[in-house]
């Protein structure tokens, strides 16, 4: 997960459709502590060119 983490600006934000607009770093461990007996599974990350965007492709058991 620091990994993950990692790929983000100390400020950076993400977008969820269950958790809204947080910083990386709260988004990925309350994701963590919420999904405690789950597995995530990391399918593929996605850059958009010539900006700061990306988006993560994960599922979870």
């Amino acid at each position: 997960m620091e990994k993950v983490i990692d790929m983000f600006n100390v400020n950076g934000t993400l977008e969820s459709p269950i958790y809204g607009i947080k910083k990386a770093d709260e988004f990925y461990h309350e994701l963590n502590n919420n999904t405690s007996n789950s597995e995530l599974y990391l399918k593929g990350i996605f850059e958009q060119n010539d900006s700061n965007s990306l988006t993560l492709y994960f599922t979870y058991k």
